[in-house]
C-alpha cells in the first residue's frame, strides 16, 4: 500500500490529524526531514562545528529546527526563514515546555532509527513535532518577535491558530543549545549555517512548500535562495531580524520597489496592499487547496 494512500483511509478512519496539509506535501515535508536525520557525514561534521547534532544521542537537547503547520496550504501559506535556535526557553515562555520538548526530540530520534517512511512514522513525526513549535511560536520565543508583524499582515499572526497556518525552519537544520556561553559562539553559529545551507540547500524547502511568499531573516539563506533563481519565482522578502528594516530591495509586482533599509513598518505596508495579489492567507478566507 503506498504512503499516500495509508495516509488517506488513516484520514477517512478519523485517526488522522494532519489538518489541511495534503498528503503529497506531509510526504514530501517527512522525507525531507529524514534525509537530514539520517546523513551522518553531516550530521558529524555540524557535531564538530557546533558542538550539535541534529537529533543524534551525543546532544540531549536538539531536535529538527523546523515546523509544518496542521493548516499550511500550498500557493497561500507563509514560509519563515530564521538563523538558529539558541534554546527552547528563549522569551520567557508562559508554559514550560519540558514535556513538549521531551516529545519533539523523541519525534527526531524515532524518525531517525525508522526503516520505512510509512502513514504512521510520518504522522508520528509531524504530530510530535508540532506542539512546542505552537508554544513557542504563539507563546514567546524572541524569534518570534523577528516575524510577528509581518506575518499578522500575511493572515497568519502568531497566535495557536496562525501558527498552524506557517511553515518554519531555521537555516541551521538542528538545535543550538547554549550549554557554554563561550566566546566563539557567533563563529560557531554562523558556520553552522553555511554547513546546513550547502548540505541541505534551503531551495528544497520552497520547492515542497510552494508558499506563496518567503519571509526570510536570515543572509546565508538569502544567497543561496539566490543562487537557486527562487527570488524570480516566489516573492521573497529579506529582513533584518533584530531591526527589521530591509536587507535587500523588495519589488512588487505592479512595480513598486522598496529600497534596502526601508523600516518594518513601510514595507509591512506596502506588503499588505498587495496581499491580496499574493493569494496571501487571510482570517476570512477559506482554507483550502
Amino acid at each position: 500500500m503506498g504512503i499516500g494512500v495509508a495516509l488517506r483511509r488513516r484520514c477517512e478512519s478519523g485517526l488522522c490529524q494532519a489538518g489541511l496539509v495534503s498528503l503529497d506535501l506531509g510526504q514530501e515535508w517527512t522525507e525531507r526531514a529524514y534525509r537530514l536525520v539520517t546523513d551522518w557525514a553531516h550530521i558529524d561534521e555540524t557535531t564538530v562545528a557546533g558542538d550539535n547534532t541534529h537529533g543524534g544521542s551525543r546532544c540531549a537537547g536538539t531536535a529538527l529546527a523546523r515546523v509544518l503547520g496542521m493548516d499550511f496550504v500550498r500557493q497561500r501559506g507563509v514560509l519563515a526563514i530564521g538563523n538558529v535556535h539558541r534554546e527552547f526557553r528563549s522569551g520567557k515562555l508562559a508554559v514550560d515546555p519540558d514535556e513538549v520538548v521531551r516529545q519533539l526530540i523523541h519525534g527526531t530520534r524515532q524518525l531517525q532509527r525508522a526503516r520505512h517512511l510509512d502513514a504512521r512514522v510520518i504522522e508520528s513525526y509531524m504530530g510530535m513535532h508540532r506542539p512546542a513549535y505552537e508554544i513557542g511560536l504563539a507563546g514567546g520565543w524572541t524569534v518570534a518577535r523577528h516575524f510577528v508583524t509581518a506575518l499578522r499582515v500575511c493572515g497568519t499572526p502568531l497566535t495557536l491558530p496562525g501558527v498552524r497556518r506557517l511553515a518554519y525552519v531555521n537555516t541551521s537544520c538542528c538545535q543550538f543549545p547554549e550549554l557554554h556561553k563561550e566566546a566563539d559562539d557567533t563563529k560557531r553559529k554562523k558556520k553552522l549555517r553555511r554547513l546546513c545551507s550547502s548540505a541541505h540547500p534551503m531551495s528544497e524547502v520552497v520547492r515542497i512548500l510552494r508558499p506563496a511568499i518567503v519571509l526570510n531573516a536570515s543572509s546565508v539563506a538569502n544567497v543561496a535562495l539566490r543562487s537557486a533563481g527562487v527570488g524570480g519565482s516566489v516573492a521573497t522578502v529579506f529582513f533584518n531580524q533584530n531591526s527589521g528594516s530591509l536587507e535587500a530591495p523588495l519589488t512588487f509586482p505592479d512595480g513598486q520597489v522598496l529600497q534596502r533599509g526601508t523600516h518594518i513598518r513601510d514595507w509591512v505596508e506596502a506588503l499588505r496592499a498587495h496581499a491580496t495579489t499574493y493569494g496571501l492567507l487571510d482570517d476570512t478566507a477559506p482554507l483550502a487547496e
